[in-house]
């Protein structure tokens, strides 16, 4: 239960878990994937790379320390 607790303090993880989510939700559904050419998806995954970049540049402490 800790751990779980731990995660949710964590902007990195909760963007990776909103991530995983969304990434299972499109598997199924196709939500975007039918609107976005490959061009598309690409700048799509260069800006989820730029955000995971961000929230490691401002992330100061670990998560115990948290």
């Amino acid at each position: 239960m800790e751990m779980i607790k731990t995660i949710f303090k964590s902007k990195t993880l909760m963007f990776a878990l909103i991530l995983a989510i969304f990434g299972v939700v499109e598997m199924n559904v196709k939500v975007f994937s039918v609107y976005m050419t490959p061009q598309m998806f690409g700048f799509f995954s260069i800006g989820i790379s730029i955000i995971v970049a961000v929230l490691r540049i401002v992330t100061t402490l670990p998560l115990d320390k948290k």
